[in-house]
């Protein structure tokens, strides 16, 4: 695994859920508490900025994840309600959730880099993306397909950027173009006016100081026009850039993608697209059972490790909720089938908090949420 492994995670002195590299299943009952363990990871992570439901329970103790990134193994803690992330181990930093310092951390620990230097929360957005619940078949597609960018190494909030600039810039030029022609016309009034009451000499000398400064400024406004268009043409050229190499990136994994959603759903694999997918074009033809394996498919393909990557981004670890309670029993199956397949490649760890069923491996059971209302996990 070259990203983030979560070995452990600490609830409370009774309770602590052992994780392994490969795969883990916390199973139990609706309602038993599921999803709030899958929202409590996230929230120790900084993922979340608040997560109200526990925060009365943790006046003592404080829960903890225990991590690990290549060589560095890290606890992260939280003391609800408060904001701060704690980084202890081999590292020790703090930081609040969802800033730039915390996502500064994260990138130098799972090694996040892109084509492009522009990074403020890209990493938490990548992070973040590990996490797939049946809630996000909604949402916004724009949001998703830039994480997938990200993942593969480009970062479009770098155009995002360059373009706000150059907004900024085109503002600038033509509030300056409306002042030039205000500053010229008083200029012209000006000589007018003193050439009635001085002497040629003298004028001819105001004149030139009128005309200097008036030079001046319009010198300005012609290199602030130009630093505009050379703005614009280097936007041009990073698009296409940015175009040619996330499609040359694409490439290399839309083969595993096809592959895995025509094992799941026996389409034909000319029914898809894989840009469109990542979009959201054209899904809507699908059952919602389909559209949830279709979501979980692109999450399998862009969160493991992908070594032919020039800019491998996946975190290398999936954590999903409910994800196979929606479908049927033979593409339940075919999922677990294929994140084994993956596991014992090496190139995911994967956590899924489900109801028990037939098809989830036993041997991969980590822990079983008491039977009672809430799970009792909470309770002090």
């Amino acid at each position: 695994m070259s990203k983030i492994i979560i070995k452990r995670l600490y609830i409370n002195p009774q309770l602590t859920i052992n994780f392994n590299e490969g795969q883990n299943y916390i199973i139990g009952l609706n309602g038993s508490g599921k999803t709030t363990l899958f929202n409590l990871i996230q929230y120790l992570l900084g993922l979340k900025g608040n997560f109200t439901r526990l925060i009365n329970y943790w006046s003592f103790d404080s829960p903890y994840l225990e991590c690990k990134f290549k060589d560095k193994s890290v606890r992260i803690s939280r003391k609800s309600p408060s904001n701060m992330i704690f980084f202890e181990g081999d590292i020790h930093r703090q930081a609040k959730a969802n800033s730039i310092e915390l996502n500064q951390i994260y990138t130098e620990l799972m090694n996040i880099k892109f084509v492009s230097p522009f990074n403020e929360l890209a990493t938490l957005d990548i992070l973040g993306h590990s996490f797939y619940a049946e809630l996000d078949i909604k949402g916004n597609s724009k949001e998703k397909q830039d994480t997938y960018h990200k993942i593969v190494g480009y970062n479009s909030e770098y155009l995002d950027s360059i373009e706000k600039d150059i907004k900024t810039i085109e503002n600038e030029v033509a509030f300056d173009n409306h002042g030039l022609k205000m500053v010229e016309k008083y200029k012209n009034g000006v000589e007018n006016s003193i050439a009635k009451i001085i002497e040629d000499n003298t004028l001819n000398k105001l004149n030139d100081i009128i005309g200097f400064e008036y030079k001046k400024i319009k010198e300005k406004i012609i290199e602030n026009y130009n630093l505009m268009e050379r703005a614009r043409t280097i936007l041009i050229q990073e698009k296409e850039f940015s175009e040619e190499f996330i499609n040359e990136q694409l490439s290399i994994i839309d083969a595993f993608f096809y592959h895995t959603i025509n094992h799941l759903t026996k389409r034909n694999e000319n029914f898809y697209n894989f840009k469109d997918v990542m979009k959201q074009r054209n899904i809507n033809v699908f059952s919602y059972g389909e559209k949830n394996i279709i979501l979980f498919v692109l999450r399998l393909t862009f969160c493991r490790d992908v070594k032919d990557l020039k800019y491998n981004n996946g975190a290398g670890i999936l954590v999903t909720d409910d994800l196979l309670s929606v479908n049927d029993a033979d593409s339940s199956t075919g999922v677990t089938e294929k994140i084994t397949e993956v596991v014992n490649e090496g190139a995911l760890q994967y956590i899924s908090f489900s109801r028990y069923n037939s098809y989830i491996p036993k041997e991969h059971v980590v822990f079983e949420m008491p039977g009672i209302q809430g799970g009792g996990i909470f309770e002090r």
